[in-house]
């Protein structure tokens, strides 16, 4: 593939291009060792699970160092919810957020049916803030500060006292979205707008010299690696999706392996043990 994204997967890595956002980058617990780490201090992409028809999204990972027990798990998401309006409509009042539970699961390598450790905990999300005026307006909305971002970049925490990690596993998140999740809520909300970030970096194979817009949405993924850790399957995600053009290969509606078609394109964690 020579980290091509292929044709159809353009959709993916123009999804994922358009959610560049805010990070929020916080430092992990004093009193524990960072035993994998793949969330960088950029802007990152990120994967919706109501626009992408998702329910659950995690990677393989290897962990470095020796420590492994009782584990804490970070996950950077993605807001891009407005507290009212959308579109270019977006106005949020400072510091507004909305409460909203998020499934954290960590399986053994080729067992996904039982995992090692499994909590729910409900986080305030930020929403993003409202649009700035001199921002483009790209028609689905209009950005936000300086660099005009999209969303609201976010780190949230999981404890997992007495579980101990193997070698390497399965992370992965999951929650509720109006038509997706393990219970549906039936119903539009600002976690239809949450999204989990990716570390990626995308280069455009053919850009437009008048417009200077990626011709035909064809990107090339760059080589991204953890700082901490290594990353055992570097083209392939676990994810639980009826979207076929992000599951290139795998079960549709069934959580387990994407098939080889998310080459560097790992979701953002960051994992502490003592």
């Amino acid at each position: 593939m020579n980290g091509r994204i292929p044709v159809r997967a353009a959709t993916l890595a123009a999804t994922l291009l358009a959610a560049l956002a805010l990070c929020a980058v916080s430092a992990g617990a004093a009193s524990a060792e960072v035993i994998y780490n793949n969330i960088p201090g950029k802007s990152l992409p990120a994967l919706g699970f109501q626009s992408d028809s998702v329910s659950e999204f995690g990677g393989e990972v290897q962990f470095g160092g020796t420590a492994r027990n009782s584990p804490t798990v970070s996950v950077e998401l993605e807001s891009y919810a407005c507290q009212t309006g959308s579109v270019a409509t977006c106005t949020t009042a400072p510091g507004s957020s909305f409460e909203w539970p998020v499934t954290l699961s960590v399986y053994n390598v080729g067992s996904l049916s039982s995992p090692i450790a499994r909590i729910t905990k409900t986080f305030k999300i930020p929403y993003r803030p409202s649009e700035k005026a001199s921002c483009p307006n790209y028609g689905w909305t209009k950005g936000y500060g300086k660099e005009c971002a999209f969303a609201k970049g976010t780190k949230i925490k999981f404890k997992l006292p007495g579980a101990n990690l193997p070698a390497q596993a399965v992370i992965a998140v999951a929650y509720n979205t109006d038509t997706h999740g393990s219970e549906p809520t039936g119903e539009d909300g600002p976690y239809d707008s949450l999204n989990v970030a990716v570390n990626a970096t995308y280069k455009c194979i053919k850009e437009n010299a008048v417009t200077k817009v990626c011709e035909n949405e064809e990107y090339e993924a760059l080589p991204t690696a953890p700082t901490v850790g290594e990353d055992p399957l570097p083209e392939q995600v676990f994810i639980n999706t009826t979207y076929s053009v992000i599951d290139c290969g795998g079960t549709l509606g069934s959580f387990g392996p994407s098939g080889d078609c998310w080459k560097y394109e790992q979701p953002a964690f960051e994992v502490s043990a003592k």
